[in-house]
């Protein structure tokens, strides 16, 4: 069989894709879809890019692969960490490749730094600290492309500022540029069997101007095809690069939607008795700058002036304190708090006694009451101005994950009004009610519904690909390697895409011995300031509270 080549267009909503190829937008990817398979790809039930490309590159539930989010919960402790390479607990896609004897090369996928050794290399993406760090396997890969690329960016430096949108999406466009530049010449260095390139633009573009693509108004929409023209382009570009025996796999973790609000869950614990702040001097001061919000106004302000910039220039813990009003889980009273939350979308931990330091909650019937309590609860939350459910269903996480990384799960997952809403890291002490507007402009958020489009020798022309999710993508291309499908991955070969005479010629073998994951095994830590880098940039991005 030929090489495989995965295109990742983070956050590629399906409806967009089919909409724009339909109207001749994106040529490039037309061609794909005509020439091969076309769908929508399910995403994780929170469809947050962690979890969702960390799925995709282990073919595995979260309840495997142990990431859940953008943070995590350091063991034994209330602080909150960022996730990196070593936190997936699962060997990925390109560790079972180098296994059989084959050649893999990733660039840009989050969740990669630090970088670990591979048959092959990696460029480590968006989430590393910087590019004078080594964000490279071989480490001299970094110096190549610092030189062949001049001012390659790990991401868009502008900060959106509304009235400012022309300048932001310059900035999306130059980041792409650099992103094209740093692939084209990988490709042209390294010749693998399996290679991944992933491209984060389009899904910035969704936070900060999704609202252009709603209100139809010509500019906005210019503005928003621009984006994704320039994405066709570098499509285009990269599929040219390889010959007619290579199959191609165009992929996007999630979908994309509008972004109405923000909910404050643990306010929401707080006034159900679930959740107790320290009563202190300090927080009554806290409270007041909580209370009138001054911090979120300023940097709106800058932000009308075209200075939201500056922000960026806050060491991050300082960020965080301005972004939280200064009130965050070292206020929290935990003797007295029996739940609280943190991450993206919905999710509420238990303060489950022999699980956190200081748990109060004990592990069978006071536990399972509890959430009982609070699923109730949750379901009855109703939009204060329409009077309609916010909740429709509260998860345990048993019922969403399987595997020995359950126990790093959260104890309850929900939806907030279909995915208009996200979690906010703030108390929201200064706010009536528990719901508010987005602190930093965003527009768009994440849905479940991305995009799955295969091209190549043995897959059907024109077919409609229908019932595919993340965990799927990984053993079908292996299959399409060649190489046998490890039998503890809970994704499945995609064969109703494949030529029936291709699949009697190429039947699907199984590998019951377990890899491995050797990137947990060699662990590194980052230095303070490191951290505290990539936790700057991820909420810079708005991906980190």
């Amino acid at each position: 069989m030929g090489k495989v080549v995965m295109i990742g267009l983070d956050g590629a909503p399906f409806g967009v894709i089919q909409r724009l190829t339909e109207e001749g937008i994106l040529p490039n990817i037309k061609k794909l879809i005509e020439e091969g398979a076309f769908g929508p790809l399910l995403s994780s039930y929170l469809p947050e890019t962690p979890i969702a490309w960390t799925s995709i590159m282990t073919g595995k539930n979260a309840g495997k692969h142990g990431v859940f989010d953008w943070g995590e919960r350091a063991e034994g402790s209330y602080d909150i960490g960022v996730s990196l390479s070593h936190s997936c607990k699962e060997p990925p896609l390109w560790q079972i490749i180098g296994e059989e004897g084959k050649e893999a090369g990733i660039f840009n996928l989050p969740l990669t730094y630090p970088p670990k050794p591979l048959n092959g290399f990696l460029v480590s993406g968006f989430d590393t600290p910087s590019t004078k760090v080594c964000f490279t396997y071989p480490d001299s890969l970094s110096d190549d492309i610092r030189s062949r690329v001049k001012d390659y960016v790990l991401a868009e430096q502008e900060v959106y500022t509304r009235g400012f949108e022309r300048r932001y999406v310059d900035g999306l466009l130059y980041s792409l540029e650099k992103k094209e530049a740093a692939a084209l010449y990988l490709i042209d260095r390294y010749d693998v069997d399996f290679s991944l390139y992933v491209f984060m633009e389009i899904d910035h573009l969704h936070h900060k101007l999704w609202r252009l693509f709603e209100e139809g108004s010509e500019e906005g929409k210019r503005l928003f095809q621009e984006v994704y023209q320039r994405m066709d382009e570098t499509v285009g570009k990269i599929i040219n690069r390889f010959d007619e025996e290579t199959t191609f796999i165009l992929v996007s973790d999630h979908g994309a939607g509008p972004l109405e609000g923000i909910m404050f869950i643990n306010k929401w614990l707080m006034e159900e008795g679930w959740l107790r702040l320290k009563r202190k001097p300090s927080l009554y001061l806290k409270s007041l700058l909580s209370r009138t919000d001054v911090f979120v106004k300023g940097y709106r302000l800058l932000c009308k002036f075209g200075l939201g910039k500056l922000g960026k220039l806050l060491p991050a813990s300082l960020q965080y304190d301005l972004a939280t009003s200064f009130i965050s889980f070292g206020d929290v009273d935990w003797k007295q708090t029996k739940a609280y939350a943190f991450g993206t979308y919905g999710q509420i931990f238990v303060n489950l006694k022999g699980r956190e330091p200081q748990g109060i909650v004990a592990p069978g019937e006071e536990y399972e009451h509890l959430l009982k309590e609070i699923s109730q609860r949750l379901l009855e939350l109703v939009h204060p101005k329409t009077g309609r459910k916010m909740v429709q269903e509260v998860l345990r996480k048993e019922e969403l994950y399987q595997g020995p990384m359950l126990k790093k799960a959260p104890d309850l997952s929900f939806v907030i009004k279909d995915y208009c809403y996200d979690s906010s890291v703030q108390f929201g002490l200064g706010v009536k009610g528990i719901l508010g507007m987005p602190a930093f402009e965003d527009s768009g958020t994440h849905r479940r519904e991305g995009i799955l489009i295969v091209s190549g020798k043995g897959i059907k022309r024109c077919f409609d690909i229908k019932g595919a999710t993340l965990v799927d993508i990984a053993p079908t291309a292996l299959y399409l390697l060649d190489l046998p499908i490890p039998i503890n991955m809970d994704g499945k070969v995609l064969s109703t895409m494949f030529k029936e005479d291709w699949m009697r010629s190429h039947p699907i073998g199984c590998k019951e011995k377990e890899s491995k994951n050797l990137s947990s095994e060699t662990k590194t830590e980052l230095s303070h300031e490191e951290m505290e880098m990539v936790k700057k940039r991820l909420r810079g991005l708005g991906y980190l509270d």
